[in-house]
């Protein structure tokens, strides 16, 4: 075919036909562009080509090769735009555009923003946000920039510059003029534009934290001045030339005159609603709502970041949920309260000076309705509540501010627990079968466990190969409930439960107010009201005595305020020991072919079209996600198994499953599944490969690469992205925060290319190729290949990936600890395996 040259114009098109830019007719043989940008058309495309010969291939390639017909109204919409542009009115706008643009970029230039590439000869330029840094040098980016533009009225896209290493996080803003041209603005305007623009970045702090998948970025903006942005952005706009009338949208700028308009009577009335309406407003006032009764008016008053008083208000709970909220201010701070209410639930403007990771919950919906019914009673004391009440709740807007007077009470006592004494290891369900089986029985956590019933490799093997079922009943679970349910574990638990929705589930820790870890436990979320804490085995004592000396405001959840205590509470359940039909025991089943496993359990279902409902449902289930359901089958006490079916598990694969089960229904269940899974390689597996499983996957244990005599913290296992340090408050907090900006150690996982050596254990220590000590091993066993991979905690220089380290194991003969002056021949030495430090996580197949 040749070679040929090719031009798109799709940007500039318009500024082409107008001659504000250079045309590629004559130099390239062919030339694309739209329609809709700069030609100021409909949403299309063209082709052009001056060579006779490549036109007929053009035409044929993309009728009916790349479209699926023509389509007239476009046709017609375009040929109009195209004898618009030939007018001199199009051309001058076009020229206009371009010289808007240059004015721009010099004004931002001017303010002390660079314009990368020295400014723009098109309509189109960018903007890097990295001039503005925050006291911490965290550079203000891309997409933050653009979020909090978009709140004061100025629209622009979060765009790459040169240097930015990834499109997940740019750095820049891509601005545009012909939109603006359009509605009659010049180069004074686009002085104003600039100017807006600066003062909102340069009044915007950014953050930095880490989040599942990399660092998060987030700024904070000082309410005042985006008020005043937002006033001038609207001026602006109303300026702005229009032909024709718009309705009041109220969104975000439009009508804001109109809201400033004097209000009628002497209250405004404000609601808040939403999902998480109790806790935002909760956090909104010092004032306790905790028991506030449907119906009941209380007086409240709003504090801004400095402690300073926004208004006094009165707050009610109209309905019988907790999903709704009225609020009436004085008319003339009404629509500021608006405002500050908008702009916390929104979460970028700045209400804590000393902590500005911390977001309220939401969003919130707020709706100003107008005037207040001024025949309330509690109306009389309104104006006289300015001074904020003393407040025991765990964090409020304006807790920070200078000079905010705690409550003299006797503080909490820290919560203390005390292992108990060993007794008889308990059996589960389930031990009859292992028996029999040929199980090597030990004990764990207090329960008689399967070790292997093969060996660990075989077993291990298995699971990465096609599937294998686990016992683990001895797992706690314990049931959240009630209105507050998420409020409550948002308040133990680090990730944001708040962002749960019916069917999803996510991993979490319980912190105590110094910021150790008491447990990692898994948050399933069945309904807005009923959530599943699984915990591990060797914990659930502690943790259930933990949760339930929280949730009755016996013990101290913050150091540094002793008294404070929960506002709102939740109903607990321990599973274990609930009323008969609600007791639950889990089952594992892991490994690539599990889900077929689970749907050869339905295709035996009397039930064809019950089966077949549950099917789709389990077909669609995604990773983390979590239904309840129920499979006929005749093995099952009642000819039903109860079900909640979670696509989790801790053995590092994607396709893997826990079945939550009754008791009594479990011994059916596992026998139901090995008679099904049979055909697919399904085996029983034991402790042991779910331990060298979890290892091979780089997942932390409790008691080894949590907790345990390192006392490891989330960030020094590698899974600080599960602390959401954007909640106002949890317990333990603000330890983790100064832990982790101390934080010298690392977990790594390491590989031992040599085969037969002895597995490194717990203790063993980690050196450079120098020997120096580093670090120690936390845990290692054999992967799927036979080679030695495990876990260990060094020092964060020795991270990364191709990294050489040494491991040197504890002595466990006498003779190996003999002097070294009086060594033998005969005598043997502690010799080191060489390692290599390899990617934090096992990556998951799918």
């Amino acid at each position: 075919m040749g070679a040929y040259l090719l031009a798109d114009i799709a940007h500039v098109a318009g500024m082409v036909v107008a001659g504000a830019f250079p045309t590629p007719l004559g130099y390239a043989d062919v030339v694309t562009f739209t329609t809709h940008k700069t030609l100021c058309g409909p949403r299309g495309a063209c082709i052009l080509t001056t060579d006779p010969a490549l036109a007929p291939r053009i035409d044929h390639a993309v009728f009916p090769g790349l479209q699926g017909g023509p389509h007239v109204n476009k046709f017609a919409a375009m040929a109009v735009a195209f004898q618009l542009a030939q007018t001199e009115q199009f051309h001058a706008l076009q020229h206009q555009t371009v010289a808007n643009a240059a004015a721009l970029a010099r004004a931002l230039t001017a303010r002390g923003l660079r314009v990368p590439c020295g400014g723009t000869e098109t309509h189109l330029l960018l903007l890097d946000c990295k001039t503005v840094r925050g006291r911490d040098d965290t550079p203000l980016m891309g997409g933050i920039t653009a979020a909090i533009l978009d709140m004061v009225g100025i629209v622009v896209n979060k765009n790459t510059i040169p240097g930015d290493e990834t499109a997940a996080h740019p750095s820049g803003i891509r601005l545009g003029t012909p939109w603006v041209t359009q509605r009659g603005l010049r180069e004074p305007e686009m002085e104003q534009i600039a100017d807006i623009i600066a003062r909102t970045m340069e009044s915007t702090e950014p953050v930095a934290y880490t989040g599942v998948r990399g660092p998060v970025y987030r700024g904070k903006i000082d309410f005042d001045v985006l008020e005043d942005v937002r006033v001038e952005v609207a001026e602006l706009a109303g300026r702005a030339g229009i032909d024709f009338e718009l309705p009041c949208s109220g969104y975000p700028h439009h009508c804001l005159a109109s809201e400033m308009r004097e209000r009628e009577g002497r209250y405004g009335l404000i609601e808040v609603q939403g999902s998480r309406a109790a806790s935002f407003v909760e956090q909104v006032t010092p004032t306790d709502l905790g028991d506030l009764d449907q119906g009941e008016w209380r007086v409240a008053t709003l504090l801004g970041r400095g402690g300073e008083v926004i208004s006094p208000g009165l707050l009610q709970r109209p309905g019988s949920g907790h999903d709704r909220y009225r609020l009436i201010a004085p008319v003339d701070r009404a629509r500021r309260v608006a405002a500050w209410l908008r702009h916390l639930s929104d979460g970028y403007v700045r209400f804590d000076d000393a902590d500005l990771w911390a977001k309220l919950p939401g969003p919130v919906v707020v709706r100003d309705l107008g005037p207040a019914d001024e025949d309330i009673p509690e109306l009389s004391g309104l104006n006289e509540e300015f001074t904020p009440p003393v407040s025991h709740k765990p964090y409020f807007v304006g807790l920070s501010a200078p000079g905010y007077a705690d409550p003299a009470d006797d503080p909490l006592p820290p919560f203390e627990w005390q292992e108990p004494e060993e007794e008889t290891p308990r059996r589960t369900p389930l031990y009859e079968w292992h028996v029999k089986r040929g199980a090597r029985m030990a004990p764990f956590a207090g329960w008689k466990m399967p070790l292997w019933y093969t060996s660990i490799g075989d077993e291990h093997r298995a699971v990465r190969g096609a599937a294998g079922l686990f016992d683990v009943s001895h797992m706690g679970i314990i049931e959240v409930g009630g209105p507050h349910a998420a409020y409550f574990l948002d308040l133990v638990a680090t990730n944001e439960v708040k962002m749960l929705r019916p069917g999803e589930s996510q991993y979490s820790y319980l912190l105590a107010p110094d910021g150790r870890i008491i447990d990692d436990v898994m948050v399933y979320m069945l309904d807005f009201s009923r959530y599943l804490l699984v915990v591990n085995a060797a914990n659930e004592e502690k943790d259930w005595a933990w949760l339930r000396a929280v949730n009755e405001r016996e013990v101290r959840i913050d150091d540094r305020r002793p008294w404070a205590r929960a506002s709102f509470r939740a109903e607990l359940r321990n599973l274990r020991n609930a009323d008969d039909g609600a007791r639950l025991a889990d089952l594992a089943l892991q490994g690539p072919r599990s889900r077929d496993i689970l749907l050869a359990l339905l295709d035996a279902a009397p039930s064809f079209d019950v089966a077949a409902a549950v099917r789709a449902r389990l077909l669609g289930l995604r990773r983390t996600g979590v239904m309840e359901t129920r499979i006929p089958s005749p093995q099952a006490p009642g000819g039903f198994f109860d079900l909640i079916v979670a696509r989790t598990g801790y053995t590092g694969e994607r396709t893997a499953f826990e079945l939550f089960v009754h008791p009594d229904a479990m011994l059916p269940l596992w026998e139901r599944l090995m008679e099904v899974g049979a055909p697919f390689g399904l085996r029983p597996v034991g402790l042991g490969a779910r331990d060298s499983l979890r290892i091979e996957a780089g997942l932390p244990l409790y008691g080894h690469e949590l907790a345990g005599p390192l006392d490891l913290r989330p960030d020094d296992a590698g899974f600080a992205g599960y602390v959401k340090l954007r909640k106002s408050f949890f317990v333990g907090r603000r330890p983790y925060i100064e832990h982790a900006r101390a934080r010298a150690m690392e977990v790594i996982r390491f590989r031992i290319e040599e085969k037969g050596v002895r597995v490194p254990k717990q203790g063993d220590m980690v050196t450079d190729s120098h020997g120096r000590v580093i670090g120690e091993v936390t845990s290692c066993a054999m992967d799927t290949d036979g080679y030695l991979v495990g876990q260990a905690c060094v020092g964060r220089r020795y991270t990364k990936v191709g990294t050489e380290i040494n491991l040197f194991p504890h002595p466990i003969r006498e003779d190996w600890e003999k002097p070294y002056e009086e060594l033998e021949v005969g005598d043997r030495l502690v010799m080191h395996n060489e390692a290599t430090v390899i990617r934090r996580f096992r990556p998951a197949r799918s």
